[in-house]
């Protein structure tokens, strides 16, 4: 893994990978990322919550092939992307080591956000128990693909056996957002919407009320009128 890591910065293909995803070096220092230039993949740490690397995982630079790579033979359904940032009391759940990468830039209400990636299109069991034994006294997300919303739902039930409480986003993707769009593309291209309704994510599992439903209200309105070019 040290070997990759010290191998992204001398690949043009890394880096312009990186840079068209919108990914300063501060994240990829923070997160170890590396590069394979046998597989041309950037590598990514799976960690344990003390930072101790158990795997690793390749995402793609190029638009075929699988997405993603994981070592072989590890069960990543009993671990999330991500444990290493556990970072504040705030956690958000989403699909892709990408979308986590993405959503640490972020501060929800004051707050660090630790993202942990599924890794996947389903939440065990297993990751259900690691998230409640490092956030049962703590706030969980959840922010699905926009074409997974019901997978998003399904995670949530998962959690609630483990005693968790999660909240879903009420409108998690802009209406111009494309079918395969992700917390990672919503990042890169609004990401006043993705801080918005974290924002609102949080409030609604502090249980305050509405404190920023105006200002979420409003911004949806706005993307409506924009859309539809008339008053809503």
């Amino acid at each position: 893994m040290e070997y990759c890591r010290g191998l992204i910065a001398s690949h043009k293909e890394a880096y312009e990978y990186l840079a068209s995803r919108s990914l300063p070096a501060t994240v990829v220092d923070e997160w170890g990322i590396g590069y394979n230039p046998d597989s041309k993949r950037i590598v990514l740490p799976i960690c344990l919550p003390d930072g101790t690397p158990v795997a690793t995982t390749e995402r793609a630079t190029k638009p075929y092939g699988p997405k993603y790579l994981h070592s072989k033979g590890f069960p990543t359904s009993h671990i999330l992307f991500g444990l290493q940032r556990n970072v504040g009391p705030v956690a958000a759940i989403v699909e892709g080591p990408m979308d986590a990468l993405h959503l640490s830039r972020f501060t929800v209400d004051g707050n660090p956000l630790c993202v942990l990636a599924v890794q996947g299109s389903t939440l065990s069991i297993w990751q259900a128990a690691i998230v409640a034994g490092l956030f049962r006294g703590g706030h969980v997300l959840i922010y699905p693909d926009h074409d997974a919303i019901d997978k998003g739902w399904a995670w949530s039930r998962v959690l609630l056996k483990m005693g968790v409480h999660a909240t879903m986003p009420g409108i998690a993707y802009p209406l111009y957002a494309p079918k395969d769009a992700d917390p990672a593309w919503l990042a890169e291209n609004d990401p006043m919407h993705l801080e918005v309704t974290l924002t609102s994510m949080l409030d609604r599992n502090r249980n305050k009320g509405g404190r920023y439903a105006q200002s979420h209200k409003d911004r949806i309105l706005g993307e409506l009128r924009a859309v539809s070019r008339c008053e809503v």
